[in-house]
């Protein structure tokens, strides 16, 4: 009888044969591994196609980044902006081609959140646009509570008056000469205002020059509740103002123009660099032509000095600021110069096909060459 140990290591004769066979088809099998290129054509697989999508798809992100890095913001109002404005707010072209159609078939964009309508403007291209859209932030109806004239105020948020008097009974005299002026009753008290002001410096301009025995500055959570007085047909002083030097309160006292419109006109006489016809008044955004028709008697304009662009040193986004001067046209001011120098008078910039006689005549005043 065999040991433990010997028994162990004991195979049958059928067991050695079985694992003889294993040993031979392992090594068979670990040949063939090593030795089946002899047999077959080697096959490389052809990487091109997705080496020419991975460029493509950065020169696209390179294109994108681009296009990012060449974005200009600025005040815009969509209804009047055109193609090269568009793109330099970082639009394609197909894309402000697209929105320039839009318009052209007569969509109107009245307030901010109407550029939304654009299919290419997203939530997020909307919150980089939002501060710079030159519109009202909703509509304000005509509804009896103030005018349209104050239709660029939030009417829940909070404005300032300046309180001219206050009632227990309705008062109907007293306030002759005076326009924008409203009453409201609270807590059983009529409160006989000129409303409203953006802020409570502005409001406290207008006090300062009230001769109202009462005369203070309240801040209120709206405007509703607040109606306009129908006053008497008084005899007025006629009011006039020198258009390049009249401030706000200046401007107001003249019918037909509220703080609003005053706002607006000294904000236009601004960009301009100052007026150099009453004419250039009815470019004012949003002010009516004929409120300047009807009180042309008002207005003179006897301080004719404004603020001149010096061509010989301004760059494009200088020039684009003044609102008669496209993108295009201060491009063309700017490539002439660095192509055959300063300009020695402004007549020299007649020579682009752009600037036609016209165009010239209203830029010119603008203009300066040292």
């Amino acid at each position: 009888m065999l040991s433990p140990l010997k028994d162990f290591f004991h195979y049958s004769r059928g067991e050695r044969k079985g694992a003889v066979f294993l040993i031979l088809l392992l090594c068979i099998l670990i040949s063939w591994y090593f030795i089946r290129g002899l047999f077959s054509e080697s096959t490389k697989t052809d990487f091109s196609q997705y080496e020419k999508d991975i460029l493509a798809f950065h020169s696209q992100d390179s294109a994108v980044k681009k296009n990012v890095d060449s974005v200009q913001y600025f005040l815009f109002n969509p209804n009047e902006i055109g193609l090269e404005e568009w793109m330099q707010l970082g639009f394609s072209e197909k894309q402000a081609t697209s929105i320039e159609k839009y318009k052209n078939a007569g969509a109107v964009f009245q307030i901010k959140s109407d550029v939304k309508k654009l299919f290419m403007v997203d939530e997020h291209k909307y919150a980089e646009l939002e501060a710079y859209i030159d519109l009202p932030e909703e509509n304000v109806s005509n509804s009896g509570n103030y005018t349209k004239k104050y239709n660029d105020f939030d009417e829940d948020k909070n404005v300032f008056v300046v309180v001219l008097r206050k009632s227990q009974v309705p008062v109907y005299d007293g306030f002759e000469g005076l326009d924008s002026l409203y009453y409201s009753k609270r807590d059983k008290e009529y409160w006989y205002c000129i409303l409203p002001f953006y802020s409570e410096d502005e409001a406290i301009i207008y006090q300062g020059r009230s001769e109202f025995l009462l005369s203070e500055i309240e801040e209120v959570n709206s405007l509703k509740g607040f109606y306009p007085i129908k006053q008497k047909e008084y005899e007025k002083e006629i009011v006039i103002v020198d258009i390049n030097i009249a401030d706000t309160m200046e401007f107001s006292k003249i019918s037909g123009i509220g703080f609003g419109y005053a706002r607006r006109i000294i904000k236009y006489r601004e960009s301009l660099g100052g007026f150099v016809s009453v004419e250039q008044m009815k470019e004012v955004y949003k002010l009516p032509p004929e409120v300047i028709d009807d009180h042309l008697a008002n207005f003179k304009l006897e301080s004719k000095e404004l603020s001149k662009i010096n061509i010989n040193i301004a760059d494009v986004a200088t020039l684009k600021r003044h609102p008669y001067i496209t993108w295009n046209v201060a491009n063309s001011i700017v490539q002439m110069r660095n192509a055959h120098g300063n300009y020695k008078q402004v007549t020299d910039i007649q020579k682009s096909d752009l600037i036609n006689d016209e165009l010239f005549l209203k830029i010119a005043p603008y203009l300066k060459t040292e």
